[in-house]
């Protein structure tokens, strides 16, 4: 009966309430954190999708920019290796 003695209903039921409400808070910051997660991704995987595409975009105009250049000094390749011969032709063409 010694242990009763010392025991108060009211405190032990303030220390119970006060540790039933960490447990609720800790679980609920904890279904908050991993209820956030999908969201998160999906945050995430958008950004990293803007930043690919933009990539994308650049690395496309970079490369259109190197093609039409290319062409272009390959015209121009064209008409001076050919120069000559379309000279030769139109001076066989008048003579004819």
């Amino acid at each position: 009966m010694r242990v009763t003695e010392n025991f108060s209903a009211r405190v032990t039921s303030k220390l119970f309430e006060k540790q039933i409400r960490e447990v609720v808070s800790s679980n609920f910051l904890w279904f908050v954190a991993i209820s956030t997660f999908p969201a998160r991704r999906q945050a995430m995987a958008d950004q990293v999708n803007r930043i690919a595409d933009g990539l994308a975009r650049e690395v496309e105009e970079a490369m259109q920019k190197d093609i039409m250049e290319t062409v272009g000094n390959l015209e121009s390749f064209v008409k001076t290796i050919g120069k000559p011969y379309q000279d030769a032709a139109q001076k066989d063409w008048t003579n004819f």
